[in-house]
């Protein structure tokens, strides 16, 4: 089940907290069904014959065909909440589907499972729309970081032994650099068993219903908490949370928070974080490009994407301005096009010559599709002929970006 906000009804005053939402909520508890796991009922994958599941399919099978390079799962349920048909043209999202067991023949009805988007539509014959995620609960799986480098592993291991030791914690660094990502690793080594819950900041219209949220997560013995991006908060919303998880509540919780620097986290926290383990950005950390990107692309395409020699070494030169959010977005566009990642594969903001200057748009094509051609092994005179140049050009060209003689 993903914890997070719905839409709902405003209430008197005009904020958005859902009733509908701490309704089932009360509910499921009343059921006797924890808030933060899925465990559906399999009930059988025999068709039920209608004509409400064959129209829906029907229904289901056109909008499909319309959206099937689209990151969106379409379902069919019985009045009951067992699903009957479901449709995604995403792998990724049918394994995340597959994870919690949304699948043909499983009950999610709320008696079930707890609160959930469909459970909840059928309970309150209404639509459910989900806004943002807010929280993400990691129950012990944990996230993979071999082969990265001596800088995120001694991230990851300071915090461990601050949190250890008892002290609330910032990861500070540079947004993208994977600082909650080595926080959620962190807190998973230092306490294997407990749940790692981590809250992302939310958009002012949410900030009622984030804080809410809190209500059903302060002082749970079995879980750490991971607040990303706390420089992001409102004062009144960080001082708020402050008073829940460090002086309420939740003030036996570990928690551990990220920001970019030490001075933007709020008042509220500063005296209370008695430890800051600083992370680099990617630009410092090239030999952890590799296996970023390799991880990268067996998420898109899942299965092992091979990467050319030069190409690595492309987005190792790279100064990576956005960090590990810029590299993700490159490599998930490559790995769409492609097999095989070379570097013409790759953009051209990326690629530079020998020398290590920054080429242009244009530089770029032409450097490679010079390099393309000498590489088929003709002659300077087939390959300036090919190329609707003559030699002379060819070799200034050759010599401007420094491309090795072979």
């Amino acid at each position: 089940m993903q914890v997070g906000a719905y839409d709902g009804e405003r209430d008197a005053v005009g904020a958005p907290v859902p009733p509908r939402v701490r309704a089932s909520w009360e509910r499921s508890q009343s059921y006797g069904i924890p808030v933060d796991a899925v465990e559906p009922t399999f009930t059988g994958t025999r068709s039920p014959g209608s004509l409400f599941h064959e129209c829906g399919d029907a229904v289901l099978a056109d909008l499909h065909r319309s959206m099937t390079t689209e990151p969106v799962g379409m379902m069919l349920t019985d009045a009951h909440g067992v699903v009957i048909t479901r449709l995604s043209g995403d792998r990724a999202l049918l394994r995340a589907l597959d994870a919690v067991h949304l699948a043909p023949g499983f009950g999610y009805s709320e008696r079930e499972v707890g609160t959930n988007g469909l459970g909840l539509a059928l309970a309150d014959h209404a639509p459910t729309r989900p806004r943002r995620s807010l929280f993400r609960v990691d129950h012990g799986l944990g996230r993979a970081t071999e082969n990265l480098g001596s800088d995120w592993t001694a991230t990851v291991t300071a915090t461990r032994a601050a949190l250890i030791a008892g002290r609330v914690v910032a990861v500070v660094g540079e947004p993208g650099t994977g600082r909650a990502t080595a926080a959620e690793i962190a807190a998973r080594r230092a306490w294997p068993d407990h749940r790692v819950l981590t809250a992302g900041a939310p958009d002012p219209d949410d900030a009622e219903s984030w804080l809410s949220l809190w209500d059903f997560e302060a002082g749970r013995a079995d879980t750490v908490v991971v607040v990303r991006d706390v420089d992001a908060l409102p004062t009144y919303v960080a001082d708020r949370l402050a008073a829940v998880l460090l002086t309420g509540p939740g003030a036996t919780m570990p928690v551990v928070v990220t920001a970019e620097n030490l001075a933007a986290i709020p008042a509220a926290f500063t005296t209370a974080i008695t430890a800051a383990v600083p992370l680099s950005p990617l630009r410092e950390r090239p030999g952890d490009v590799a296996p970023l990107a390799h991880r990268i692309a067996h998420g898109v395409r899942g299965r092992d994407v091979a990467f050319t020699a030069a190409a690595i070494r492309v987005l190792q030169q790279f100064s990576w301005p956005q960090n590990c959010a810029h590299l993700r977005r490159v490599v998930e566009d490559v790995v769409r096009r492609v097999d095989v990642v070379d570097v013409p594969a790759l953009p051209a903001e990326l690629v530079v010559d020998s020398g290590g200057r920054r080429l242009s748009t244009i530089e770029a094509f032409e450097r490679r599709e010079i390099v393309r051609v000498l590489a088929d092994g003709a002659t300077m005179a087939a390959a300036a002929e090919r190329l609707g140049m003559s030699r002379a050009t060819l070799y200034r060209k050759i010599k401007y970006y420094r491309i090795p003689a072979r």
